[in-house]
């Protein structure tokens, strides 16, 4: 499924900030004559002479000797940037140390494995004073709603004459990710970032879910069904490393979360919890986690700190049946759905042409349909599954760079959807197949069924540090996100021979990478210039249409579109609609910004102010985020 047509951006929003002019160089007052002329002379041709050589010395300077990592005046900002050093993981011979690797490994969920994962803040790329003239965008008062639900006494921002009762209210929640500064916590939290009835919006983001304002920590680590899965397996929780949601048109009820001693865990909103757990193999460390677009697998990579070899971890989801008109009427794991995980199946793990891959990037051929109502379909006839067939993913690339390798790899996802479709669809099919915990089992593991194994295919060499990557919808292209403020276009139509095509100047040091909700453009975040940036992608090429600073955003890592509270699918039903982002700064708080106009249930409609942006407010979680992860809070339907 194609992506939608990349909306305009809306009148009234800043345009892209030019790069300063360069202040003329201060005069300098002529020298006295304090020589005779003969000597004047000579001091004159020596210095000619200097010159000479000088230019000669520059014009057959080798072809790759200039500074890769750009001067001032290259980013937005007129951030400057310096050749990268080798990375810390490396030995005296270029290749990965193993007690370095190690060392890294037990480090990846503190303030070192942060630096190492995502480079520097802004320190490195500017002047103590480069952003005292930053704006600071406005912020609207908040006022009480008069109505509580639970133990949450609500308010709103924005609109008037609040309902009498909220039975018309939505909200967009999930997790945050940190690292806590207080306590053994594990480092996720559980917000709600935009809260709306017909006719108020509330995105001031505050802790807890619908009914309660519990939410640090995450309710569903410590006394929610995965924190009893962890502890029935005796599974240490430890610190999250990496969470992500599938990003298609279906939603994702769960995120996946993935931590430094091995857990894999799941966490959902109000209406959707029950979290579920599993362990990877000893000695294998979590690094980044994707989700298919359909919620069919999580993607995780993976240190083996005992043989210095890096993984793909493939987990079979399986979804909750009828839970949203996304889900079949029995849940079958590798097949889309809504993400409301009810059981997870560790496949096996593929080794890599790397030894520590650090981010991962998904796409595949199909990211749902708001149009498909599933529920009533168990695919016990041909004809049934006939009219499914085309509805499902049948082909997809994952790409997974590393920052001490500095490579990108592709992985061919078509053999695992293949394994996937020959079971539940082939003509040849006359009974589904029996899921279970077993090898054989459906889904089976890899050992059973080494041709449903994703292929690795080629590699990338980069030469700046990857921090971030993505795909576009179409699995054409990859972007990766590199520290010399670069999205790198890598193509990966043909997964054995990917190659570098184009490059997109964004600002310094980004970190993070993220699809709008409708797949049309990409929010960038950069560390080093302190902005989220808009770019849309056109094939190869790509430009930054909008750019989001704020004297609020102190060291930004990722920042996520929260999409809408409109239900996939949903028809008939007034919603209020109100454009937000939120941004993880790891100096402490998640911020929310309004970023389009609010468009009430009740007709009524509050635009932009002239800044082009709005603050909502920011969440304290008694740490330092580095990730957000949130959905829309729907009820069965």
């Amino acid at each position: 499924m194609r992506p939608p047509t990349v909306p305009t951006p809306e009148p009234g929003n800043p345009a892209e900030p030019s790069a300063a002019a360069a202040p003329p160089p201060p005069s300098k007052p002529s020298a006295p004559e304090t020589h005779g002329r003969g000597v004047r002379m000579i001091i004159y041709l020596a210095g000619v002479a200097i010159m000479l050589a000088l230019i000669g010395w520059i014009v057959f300077l080798p072809p790759d000797s200039p500074d890769k990592g750009g001067k001032a005046g290259d980013h937005p900002t007129q951030a400057t940037q310096d050749p990268e050093a080798p990375d810390p993981l490396l030995g005296a011979d270029g290749k990965i140390d193993p007690a370095k690797y190690q060392d890294m490994a037990a480090k990846l969920a503190t303030e070192a494995g942060i630096a190492w994962r995502y480079g520097p803040d802004w320190h490195k790329y500017h002047k103590e004073d480069d952003f005292a003239g930053l704006p600071t965008v406005p912020q609207p008062g908040s006022k009480p709603l008069g109505a509580t639900t639970g133990k949450v006494d609500h308010q709103y921002q924005l609109g008037n004459n609040p309902p009498q009762d909220l039975t018309s209210m939505r909200n967009i929640q999930g997790q945050v990710g940190y690292l806590p500064t207080e306590g053994q916590l594990p480092g996720v939290d559980h917000i709600t970032a935009v809260e709306t009835t017909t006719s108020t919006v509330d995105y001031a983001p505050r802790p807890g879910g619908a009914l309660s304002q519990d939410g640090h920590p995450e309710v569903e680590l410590t006394s929610g069904k995965a924190a009893f899965c962890a502890r029935d397996k005796d599974i240490p929780i430890g610190h999250m490393v990496d969470m992500a949601r599938g990003d298609g048109l279906d939603g994702a009820a769960h995120t996946v979360m993935v931590f430094d001693q091995g857990l894999i865990a799941t966490a959902g909103t109000s209406g959707t919890q029950d979290g579920q757990c599993l362990k990877l193999p000893k000695n294998t460390v979590p690094t980044s986690v994707a989700v298919t677009p359909g919620n069919e697998f999580a993607l995780i990579t993976t240190w083996d700190t005992e043989k210095t070899q890096g993984g793909l971890a493939v987990v079979a989801l399986t979804g909750k049946a009828q839970s949203t008109r996304a889900d079949f009427a029995k849940a079958y794991a590798g097949l889309p759905g809504s993400g409301y995980i009810t059981s997870m199946k560790l496949l096996g793990i593929v080794p890599l042409d790397l030894a520590a891959p650090t981010s991962i990037g998904v796409t595949t051929d199909f990211h749902g349909n708001t149009e498909l109502d599933r529920r009533q379909e168990w695919l016990t006839s041909p004809a049934g599954r006939a009219n499914w067939k085309a509805a499902v993913a049948h082909t997809g690339r994952a790409v997974i760079t590393s920052v001490a390798e500095r490579k990108a790899v592709v992985v061919d996802l078509t053999p695992l959807f293949d394994g996937v479709n020959d079971a539940f669809f082939a003509d040849s099919v006359t009974q589904l197949p029996q899921p279970g915990g077993g090898e054989k089992a459906w889904p089976p593991a890899f050992s059973a069924e080494p041709g449903m194994a994703p292929k690795p295919g080629g590699a990338v060499t980069l030469p700046a540090t990857p921090n971030a990557v993505a795909l576009a919808w179409d699995g054409k292209f990859a972007y990766v996100a590199t520290r010399d403020g670069n999205l790198r276009v890598i193509g990966v139509e043909n997964a054995a021979q990917p190659v570098e095509l184009a490059q997109i100047k964004v600002g310094a040091n980004p970190t993070g990478i993220t699809h709008t909700k409708d797949g049309g453009q990409f929010l960038v975040t950069s560390r080093g210039d302190r902005v989220v940036q808009w770019v849309q992608t056109e094939g190869n090429a790509g430009r930054v249409t909008r750019t989001l600073a704020d004297s609020r955003l102190a060291d930004p890592i990722a920042a996520e579109d929260l999409g809408t509270t409109q239900r996939p699918g949903e028809k008939g039903t007034p919603a209020t609609i109100v454009p937000v982002i939120a941004v993880a700064d790891f100096s402490g708080l998640v911020h929310t910004y309004r970023i389009g106009e609010a468009a009430f249930a009740d007709g009524n409609k509050v635009a932009l102010p002239q800044e082009g942006w709005e603050y909502g407010g920011g969440y304290d979680p008694k740490g330092k985020p580095f990730r957000v992860s949130v959905t829309l809070d729907r009820p069965v339907v």
